[in-house]
């Protein structure tokens, strides 16, 4: 199965060919929606005039495969990728949304074979996603790790020095990584800079990935069996446990 919601999504309507030429899906998980193929971002666009009925789709994108295929995710709140980009399998395009003519928050992924024109494929049958209503879970790729450069580093909203900073990582901390642009990395927290990272490394054997309200305690508590080993998990990192920890961060268990 491949999908464009990483971890639980929701197929809210079918693929029913030419009365309903794609599928919608409503993200669980997450609401990140990631490009399905290697490609070429074509169209990163919103029309506006109701007089074209592509004004239908809302903020969406298309990413054209090397074989011609079209993908079209649409209804998107916001994108985060520009016509000609070259994106990769997992890239993030946008955030699901509810823009142009919806009767709800959802994307609506239409595949449609090279060459032009308005005929489409079964999206459910290539992307292996069952065709009917119902809950179902995308493996997420092989997740990409890297380490952070000593010192302290800013994390911004988008991929420049300009970006609205969002957080702050610390140098030896460990992240995954979905997005390379221009030497950005694109984390959990945000965009870190090239000068942050200071090289990649394959997940350990025993890993945490950090969720919202924990703490070194809790985390040890629940992994190690006893909250009082908090200081030796924080050392294992290269941290104290006076250290701050983030949501998506990713740390050895001893």
């Amino acid at each position: 199965m491949r999908s464009i919601f990483w971890g639980r999504f929701r197929v809210s309507q079918p693929y029913r060919g030419t009365s309903h030429k794609g599928l919608d899906m409503v993200g669980v998980d997450s609401k990140e929606i990631h490009s399905p193929v290697d490609g070429i971002v074509r169209s990163s666009t919103i029309v506006t005039d109701k007089s074209d009925l592509t004004w239908e789709w809302g903020n969406y994108v298309r990413v054209d495969d090397a074989q011609g295929i079209r993908y079209y995710m649409c209804h998107m709140s916001r994108r985060m990728v520009k016509a000609g980009d070259v994106v990769k399998i997992g890239d993030v395009l946008g955030i699901e949304g509810n823009t142009g003519y919806t009767t709800g928050p959802h994307c609506h992924l239409e595949i449609r074979p090279g060459g032009g024109g308005s005929a489409s494929l079964n999206a459910a049958e290539i992307m292996g996603i069952p065709n009917q209503l119902g809950t179902y879970t995308a493996p997420r790729p092989a997740e990409s790790i890297l380490t952070v450069s000593s010192g302290q580093w800013n994390v911004r909203y988008d991929p420049n020095m300009t970006g609205r900073i969002v957080g702050l990582v610390k140098g030896g901390a460990s992240y995954p990584y979905t997005q390379i642009r221009d030497g950005w990395h694109r984390i959990p927290l945000g965009w870190i800079g090239p000068k942050a990272v200071a090289g990649y490394t394959s997940a350990p054997s025993r890993t945490y990935t950090v969720r919202k309200g924990d703490s070194f305690w809790k985390i040890a508590e629940e992994q190690l069996g006893s909250g009082a080993r908090y200081g030796e998990l924080a050392s294992v990192n290269g941290m104290t446990p006076s250290d701050t920890i983030y949501e998506g961060q990713i740390l050895k268990l001893p």
